[in-house]
């Protein structure tokens, strides 16, 4: 048996390492440790580390109780990852706001022009993705830390057609797991 400490990193996943020595670790057989995900889905839009908005869905807040907001609303958190900027806050998102933006990526992907928006019903994140005909898409984004108030990030990002593939795969695997419920 080693002590080893488990920490969540920045990007979600956790570390398991004997040479932190915080206090509090307890003995693991690392042989029979494994690294774990955590339980969430996310979807980004932009480069792999810059230039990106992550958005990391924790799952239904609630069990269905027949009330429509109540029951489709997501705990989140968003990342914003622009120029000299990096925030993170958490937020709730409705499920719905997933699959209209899914749908409107997907025509965009498919024509390379026209816009797809993302749009939470509190207005802590709004994106505009609009394709020039041409495979360039620009977005122009809006994120707040706090509903209807708090502080505000205006930013924008430049993206060719193919870096929606990946954003689409995930947001299809968002829409599959968190289905509208009660409609």
């Amino acid at each position: 048996m080693t002590e080893i400490c488990k920490v969540w990193t920045v990007s979600g996943t956790m570390r398991t390492d004997s040479s932190l020595n915080l206090t509090g670790c307890l003995p693991v057989d690392v042989e029979s440790e494994m690294v774990k995900e955590r339980d969430t889905m996310k979807f980004t839009l932009g480069g792999k580390e810059h230039e990106r908005i992550e958005v990391d869905v924790a799952g239904y807040e609630r069990e269905p109780v027949g009330e429509f907001y109540s029951d489709n609303l997501l705990p989140v958190t968003v990342s914003v990852k622009v120029g000299g900027f990096f925030g993170r806050f958490t937020a709730e998102f409705m499920s719905g706001d997933f699959s209209s933006f899914l749908t409107q990526l997907n025509d965009l992907y498919d024509t390379l022009s026209g816009t797809a928006e993302f749009n939470t019903i509190e207005g802590q994140l709004f994106l505009v993705a609009e394709g020039d005909g041409k495979g360039h898409i620009d977005v122009h984004g809006e994120a707040r830390d706090g509903v209807g108030t708090g502080n505000q990030l205006l930013f924008e990002l430049e993206l060719d057609q193919t870096q929606l593939a990946k954003t689409i795969k995930e947001l299809k695997n968002i829409v599959a797991e968190y289905p509208l419920r009660n409609e």
